[in-house]
C-alpha cells in the first residue's frame, strides 16, 4: 500500500467519524436529542401508576398496606436487573431497543393487574392474589431496573460529546444535573394528571394515562443515538471489561449481604 493510499484511508476514516459525531449531536429520528424531554417523559411513564399502586391494591385487591409493603420489598430485584440490563446494552449497543422493550413489558405487567382482578374470583382467597401480584410486580421491577442506568449512560455520553464540540464556539455547557432535574418536574406533573383522571374515570383512568405516557416515552426513546460513541471516546480507545466489572458487582453484593446478616 502506497503512502498516498494510507493518507486517503485516514481521511476517509476521519470524515466518517465526523459524520457520525454530527449525527450524535443532532440525534436520530424526526425529533432532536433532548435530555430534558427524555427524563420528563420517563418519569411520567413511571409515576403515572407507581404513585397510586398501594391505593389500587388496597381498594381493588383488598391488600392491606402492610402486605403491599412486603410486596414492595421485591424492588431489590432492580439491583440485579440494573446490572444485567446494563451489561446486555454494553455488549450489543442496543440501548434504544432494550429501553423500548422494557417500557412495554413494564406497561404490560401493570395492565395485567385489572385483567387478573377480573379472572381471579374473590373466593379464591388472599394467597392466590398475593402470588399473582408478587409475580407481576417482580417482573415489573425487573423491567423498570433498565430505565435509569441505560438512559443515564446515553445522556452522559451525549452531553460529553456536545460539551466537547461546544468548547470551540462558546456554546453553553450542558450540566447533567440540570437535565435530570426535569424528571422531578415530570413526576410532579403526572401525579396531578393521574389523580385527576382517577377522580374522573376511576382506576381505568390511571391505566389509560400510563399507556399514553409510555407511548410518549417510546417516541422520545428514538431521539437517543444508539450505540454511538464520540470521537474523543474512540480516540482514547476506552473498552469496558464486563466480566471483571460484573465480578466486582457480585463481590459487593455478597459482602453487602454478609454484613447485613451480621448486623
Amino acid at each position: 500500500m502506497t503512502v498516498s493510499n494510507i493518507g486517503d484511508e485516514k481521511r476517509t476514516l476521519l470524515n466518517k467519524e465526523q459524520d457520525e459525531n454530527v449525527q450524535v449531536l443532532k440525534g436520530l429520528g424526526p425529533l432532536p436529542f433532548s435530555p430534558k424531554l427524555i427524563y420528563f417523559t420517563l418519569n411520567m411513564a413511571l409515576y403515572s401508576s407507581l404513585t397510586f399502586t398501594s391505593a389500587y391494591f388496597f381498594e381493588r385487591w383488598g391488600l392491606p398496606i402492610y402486605q403491599f409493603g412486603a410486596l414492595s420489598s421485591l424492588s431489590i430485584i432492580e439491583l440485579i436487573g440494573a446490572m444485567w440490563w446494563g451489561g446486555l446494552a454494553d455488549r450489543n449497543g442496543r440501548h434504544r431497543e432494550i429501553l423500548l422493550g422494557c417500557t412495554w413489558m413494564y406497561c404490560a405487567c401493570f395492565c395485567a393487574l385489572p385483567v387478573m382482578e377480573w379472572i381471579v374470583p374473590d373466593e379464591d382467597g388472599m394467597g392466590i392474589k398475593m402470588g399473582i401480584s408478587a409475580t407481576l410486580l417482580g417482573a415489573n421491577y425487573f423491567c423498570m431496573s433498565s430505565f435509569f442506568p441505560l438512559v443515564d449512560s446515553c445522556v452522559i455520553r451525549e452531553l460529553k460529546t456536545r460539551n466537547h464540540a461546544a468548547q470551540g464556539n462558546g456554546n453553553e455547557h450542558l450540566s447533567f444535573g440540570k437535565q435530570r432535574l426535569w424528571g422531578t418536574i415530570g413526576h410532579a406533573v403526572i401525579s396531578v394528571i393521574s389523580a385527576q383522571f382517577i377522580s374522573w374515570f376511576g382506576w381505568p383512568g390511571m391505566f389509560g394515562v400510563m399507556i399514553l405516557t409510555c407511548i410518549a416515552f417510546s417516541v422520545i426513546i428514538y431521539t437517543i443515538p444508539n450505540g454511538a460513541r464520540s470521537v474523543e471516546d474512540r480516540n482514547e480507545s476506552i473498552e469496558l471489561d464486563l466480566e471483571s466489572n460484573n465480578q466486582r458487582n457480585w463481590d459487593f453484593l455478597f459482602k453487602f449481604d454478609v454484613d447485613l446478616c451480621l448486623f
